[in-house]
């Protein structure tokens, strides 16, 4: 098994890192246009702490799929989900590492985007 995923701590931005991750822990499938509508943060942040949560070893998984933007104008972008197998995985090897991350999605929120 891999080391765990690294919780954001101080850097740039991170009260959108942390947005981005809480929307994720919480099963949550979320594009850049489902984050700015619950967070009220910039669209243009979004896929660049995808990003940094990525190399920080969250198991990030991706595919594109049709969504309207905040005009309502049909969108083709990427929607972003963890992988549930493996967060499971983690989940056994290191229980206290599941309890943290209920802990971070109710306290960092995130919105209501669709549940995978």
């Amino acid at each position: 098994m891999s080391r765990l995923p690294l919780f954001p701590t101080d850097e740039h931005f991170i009260t959108h890192t942390r947005a981005v991750l809480a929307m994720l822990l919480r099963g949550e499938l979320c594009d850049q246009f489902s984050y700015h509508q619950h967070t009220g943060l910039p669209i243009a942040d979004f896929r660049t702490r995808v990003s940094e949560l990525y190399r920080n070893g969250w198991p990030i998984e991706r595919a594109f799929h049709q969504t309207c933007d905040t005009n309502g104008e049909p969108r083709r972008c990427k929607y972003y989900w963890l992988d549930r197998e493996l967060m499971r995985a983690y989940f056994r090897q290191e229980p206290a590492f599941k309890i943290r991350c209920e802990a971070f999605g109710k306290k960092y929120g995130g919105g209501q985007c669709k549940s995978r």
